[in-house]
């Protein structure tokens, strides 16, 4: 079966994920995202005929631009784990189709197996048998002590991979110590969002000096959802979250703040209990703490910017001998860095070799032949 890709947007840089499969006359979307900074969406104008999208995980530079998806090219099949499609709007026109772990054959006879991607809840990578085998990582990651990860892909000559820690390789291990001092802090404002980082968040500072942590009413939800479908979650990290579940409390006052860790979405205190408590924290209150990418025209950016905040990785992306290993695992010849800065290309060829990258140039991608 003859096969192409082609990154609608997600490639050269930090952007939303939108990738357009073609394969024996079906039109695939993977992902259709908007952000992480404001006005990034994208241009699905002139694709033709989508036949459906299928989605990797519920974050919203991997699915907040579905309804222009549908205003565009109507009520379209979406193809996901029940928990992503019970993340997605209400009231968002898509025809539901649940994706399960494992093989999947949709309409038309395409074969999709999907498998726990390690990111967050409902998250999975896919490998879709077209060509000589597509592989899509989606975001993906190695390290959580929370969510599993299913490490044995089939194998794929293309392999789309989440390359967006570039070129660092910085051990797990030394990312989370850093953290050390914010949870010896006698008070900290940690921004993570409900739906990946921030439960785990909770659970190292609720370990750290055996604190009992402020956590925000939308993490603390996030964390009954996963005790009650741990089907997505590392062995013995459900009776870890339920001994946390007794350990955190809810955030009882934003002025003052409670003396403790606090973990509150959302992760650029753009809403949720994130943005009062941002805005009331003073100088004397103790370190504020962005996790994740720092989205700009934010508060999260502005506050680091003005230097009333920092900006400290929780990882939840591969490092690069990570995707390194992972290209070789699946048997990739090409390689597609997604959602990674071009300028790292010339590590990512030495580092995926003898895998080619693709496309030649990052910055502007052209179809890639599977």
């Amino acid at each position: 079966m003859a096969a192409s890709v082609r990154a609608i947007s997600g490639v050269g840089g930090k952007g939303p994920a939108c990738f357009l499969v073609e394969a024996d006359g079906l039109r695939l979307l993977l992902d259709c995202g908007a952000g992480p900074d404001e006005g990034m969406r994208p241009d699905l104008s002139g694709l033709g005929r989508i036949d459906a999208i299928l989605l990797s995980h519920a974050h919203p530079d991997h699915v907040d631009a579905l309804p222009e998806a549908v205003e565009r090219f109507g009520p379209l099949p979406v193809h996901a784990t029940p928990p992503v499609l019970e993340a997605l709007p209400r009231d968002l026109a898509v025809d539901r189709r649940p994706l399960a772990l494992g093989r999947n054959t949709l309409p038309g006879g395409l074969v999709v197996t999907c498998g726990r991607s390690g990111h967050a809840p409902g998250g999975v990578w896919l490998h879709l048998a077209i060509g000589a085998g597509l592989f899509y990582a989606g975001d993906m990651g190695f390290d959580s002590v929370v969510f599993a990860v299913d490490r044995s892909p089939p194998s794929a000559r293309l392999a789309i991979l989440d390359a967006s820690y570039g070129d660092d390789d910085t051990r797990h291990e030394d990312r989370l110590a850093a953290f050390a001092p914010v949870f010896a802090a006698k008070r900290s404002l940690l921004l993570a969002p409900a739906g990946g980082r921030g439960p785990e968040i909770a659970l190292a500072a609720a370990m750290a000096h055996e604190q009992r942590p402020a956590v925000c009413d939308a993490n603390r939800d996030m964390i009954d959802r996963l005790i009650a479908d741990p089907a997505w979650l590392r062995p013995g990290a459900a009776s870890m979250l339920e001994s946390l579940r007794r350990r955190i409390d809810p955030i009882e006052s934003f002025e003052p703040p409670p003396q403790r860790p606090i973990i509150a979405a959302k992760p650029n205190a753009t809403g949720g209990a994130a943005k009062p408590l941002l805005e009331g924290w003073g100088a004397a209150d103790g370190p504020v703490v962005a996790t994740g990418y720092i989205a700009a025209g934010t508060p999260a950016r502005r506050a680091v910017e003005e230097g009333r905040a920092i900006a400290l990785r929780w990882p939840v992306h591969p490092r690069l001998s990570q995707n390194a290993e992972l290209s070789r695992a699946v048997g990739a010849e090409i390689v597609i860095p997604a959602f990674g800065d071009a300028r790292h290309r010339d590590v990512w060829a030495k580092a995926f070799a003898p895998a080619r990258i693709a496309p030649a140039d990052l910055a502007n991608p052209d179809t890639v032949e599977i």
